[in-house]
């Protein structure tokens, strides 16, 4: 039996040879001149859509301010583009897919798309990606056959096209060469890869064997913060942004357009942005963004929400030309090899000019009860448009000593103010002393610098006491300073009542063995006092986004007591790890701010003089608070921002002063309230010991007797059901 009758007989008949006609025709697309369509024609032509269960085709005059910088991305005039822009502004929808689109369909290349980290790459190819290419019949019919032509992170087509999708890593922007190279999300990216440079340089590099052929896009909303805060655009650039890291650097780079309407009252162009807005200024968010209008800067013209779509559709991009002349993109503009935009919020198709104004008056409440600036940063970042420029850093917030001696003293050191809800202390370890502040708490947080003094001599029960001033880097048994502190109460104004402080909260670095001793005190503090009233702090610079404030175990724990015969492992600490410049921008508003009411920080009459100095001690920087030059100490600042992580830890800014905690309630129900000697009336019911009321001035309350320890035993593990 020959071969050929071997593999009849095994696999069937042999298949008939193809025809050169059907070949053909399965390669023509491969092969077929490039269509001379403009990006944005082309996502009318062959983009769809869903939308409410149907497919419907992409419509360029639902966001019109995406024409310009669409088509321009296939300019053999320009080899880089830039758009700045809001969320909800379809911006990746069609930078990103309708040029992935067109390049299918009109103009097949090889191209890849990075994303922020990989999670972000996989979301995009799956959801967003994956959904435009079979959404779309004109573009999913240009898939290669195969298997593996769809991937996660690889997408194939007729015609040579390939796409990939990456992250900022070295592989992705090194060792290849692409006609295009796409970036979304572009400031939530590190802003140095690998040690390589940013990924805007690395990408842009990879274009580069291409010519005016390759193209480098980068989409973004801001999110960097202002690098000099006193900066104000040249006359002869009024384009320009403030400087920054990431989009709005590349931004400055190029042509930097911005968006103009065109006024129905006067006729001028004028730039829409958020601070155009007029809406009353009482009542609810929601009411307040309902009444919302954007008026002229010329005239004063009032344009309705209504209006918003039609003033868009006649708007133009404005680009900036030789001298700061502005100009339209067909006339000179800057000499430059990137075209950007910047589009502010007010244009944003998908965001209503109502829900804007909400957001950030809900925002700006946030921010006035709590001091926290988190909800201010998204809703200017993402929802406006523009880089985000710390309350601290406005010039009516510059803090010196003699505004801060000039602000009215509402009550005296040592004296609680009569709406005290609660006392936080704040403690500052330093090589040869401890330095303490107590801060009295009302409602909305409203807060009060009561007292501030020094501890300067060690326990007597520490070795070499009355030979020696304390230190508490050397002797753990000079701790054991800190533990009366919690015992003492401070008189509240009027009526004789007095409070214990609620908490202490105590810095946990400094000189070699703070920390060690540090975390040696509060093991046995927490036993004596519970373990909700003492903590430790440690700061965390830097201006990225991270919790302001958050308790959880250190990284290192503390082993020495695990062995082969014991394997239990010690008890290690927890740690208030707090965001310091974050806080510090908090504490420095609070402070400038003139009139009393929710998260005002006002300082007793009686201070020590050094405080206000302290307090004024560190500028804030594009890095963060800074000591100025010829200062040396900062405990009050540091202190401040103490308290305020421990007020954020216990909760305190999610209180309903309606119906309180016992330990925030008013002073008649207050868990830390002693009442006054000569009142007969029996303790509240949550006071923590009978003996509160019997207390007097001069007497200190003794510490809770410790919780008796639970026997150990072995413990069952539960089964549950099979």
């Amino acid at each position: 039996m020959n071969a050929l009758s071997f593999r009849r007989d095994r696999e069937g008949p042999v298949p008939s040879f193809a025809r050169a006609v059907s070949a053909l025709a399965a390669t023509v697309k491969s092969v077929a001149p490039i269509e001379r369509v403009s990006v944005a024609a082309a996502a009318e032509m062959y983009r769809r859509i869903s939308s409410g269960g149907a497919r419907t085709k992409w419509r360029n005059d639902v966001a019109p301010y995406m024409v310009e910088p669409m088509d321009m991305t296939d300019s053999r005039r320009f080899r880089g583009l830039i758009f700045v822009g809001p969320a909800r502004s379809v911006k990746s929808e069609a930078l990103i897919n309708n040029v992935i689109a067109h390049r299918v369909k009109c103009r097949p290349r090889v191209g890849r798309l990075i994303c922020p980290d990989e999670k972000a790459a996989r979301e995009y190819s799956l959801s967003k990606l994956d959904a435009m290419i079979w959404d779309s019949p004109d573009i999913s019919a240009q898939i290669m056959p195969g298997r593996y032509s769809m991937t996660t992170y690889e997408k194939r087509f007729l015609g040579g096209m390939r796409f990939t999708l990456g992250w900022p890593v070295k592989s992705h922007l090194a060792m290849v060469d692409l006609f295009d190279v796409l970036f979304t999300d572009y400031d939530r990216m590190p802003m140095d890869v690998d040690g390589e440079g940013s990924p805007w340089g690395l990408g842009f590099k990879r274009i580069q064997t291409f010519g005016t052929q390759g193209m480098a896009i980068a989409e973004s909303s801001p999110g960097k913060p202002i690098l000099d805060e006193a900066w104000r655009a040249p006359a002869d650039a009024p384009h320009m942004a403030p400087p920054c890291d990431g989009i709005l650097s590349l931004y400055n780079d190029g042509t930097r357009a911005r968006r103009y309407w065109q006024c129905d009252h006067c006729g001028e162009l004028f730039e829409p942005d958020f601070k155009l807005f007029d809406y009353p200024k009482d009542g609810d968010p929601m009411e307040r963004g309902r009444k919302a209008v954007m008026l002229c800067p010329h005239c004063g013209g009032i344009h309705e929400p209504a209006r918003r779509r039609d003033l868009d559709a006649a708007g133009v991009w404005l680009h900036e030309g030789p001298g700061g002349v502005l100009a339209r993109i067909d006339d000179e503009v800057r000499d430059t090899e990137i075209v950007s935009y910047w589009l502010k919020g007010p244009c944003a198709a998908f965001q209503p000019w109502a829900q804007l104004v909400s957001q950030y008056l809900t925002a700006k409440e946030t921010y006035d009860a709590t001091g926290s600036e988190e909800k201010l940063r998204t809703t200017v970042n993402v929802d406006q448009a523009l880089p985000y420029k710390p309350q601290a850093a406005d010039s009516e917030t510059e803090l010196s000593p003699d505004t801060l001696r000039a602000k009215p003293a509402p009550i005296a050191a040592k004296m609680l103010p009569a709406g005290t809800r609660f006392v936080l202390l704040s403690v500052d370890v330093q090589a040869n002393r401890f330095v303490v502040q107590a801060d009295a708490f009302g409602v909305g947080l409203e807060r009060w610098m009561v007292d501030r003094f020094d501890i300067h001599t060690p326990p007597t029960k520490a070795p070499g006491a009355g030979t020696r001033a304390i230190a508490p880097p050397l002797y753990s048994e000079d701790w054991a300073a800190l533990d009366e502190l919690l015992s003492k109460p401070y008189p509240v104004e009027g009526g004789g009542w007095r409070m214990l402080p609620a908490a202490i909260i105590v810095d946990s670095g400094g000189a070699p063995g703070t920390t060690q001793n540090a975390y040696a005190w509060w093991r046995k503090a927490r036993k004596t006092f519970g373990r909700r009233r003492v903590f430790l702090v440690k700061g965390l610079g830097g201006v990225d986004r991270q919790p302001r404030a958050q308790e959880r175990e250190p990284e290192k724990i503390d082993q020495t007591r695990q062995t082969k015969a014991n394997p239990r492992r010690r008890k290690t600490v927890n740690v208030v790890f707090a965001a310091s410049d974050v806080l510090k921008d908090e504490v420095a508003v609070s402070l400038a701010r003139k009139v009393p009411g929710p998260g005002a920080y006002h300082l007793a009459s009686g201070l020590p003089p050094e405080v206000f100095t302290e307090l004024c001690a560190e500028r804030r920087s594009s890095d963060g608070w800074d000591m100025k030059p010829g200062q040396r100490r900062n405990e009050a600042f540091d202190c401040a921002y103490y308290g305020k992580a421990l007020a954020i830890v216990l909760g305190a800014e999610s209180i309903d002063w309606n119906n309180p905690p016992l330990w925030a309630a008013a002073i008649e129900a207050n868990v830390w309230a002693l009442r006054p000697e000569n009142d007969n009336a029996p303790a509240p019911q949550a006071a923590t010991a009978p003996e509160l009321a019997e207390i007097t001035e001069d007497t200190k309350v003794p510490p809770p007797a410790p919780v008796a320890a639970r026997p150990r035993g072995r413990r069952m593990r539960s089964r549950g059901l099979r």
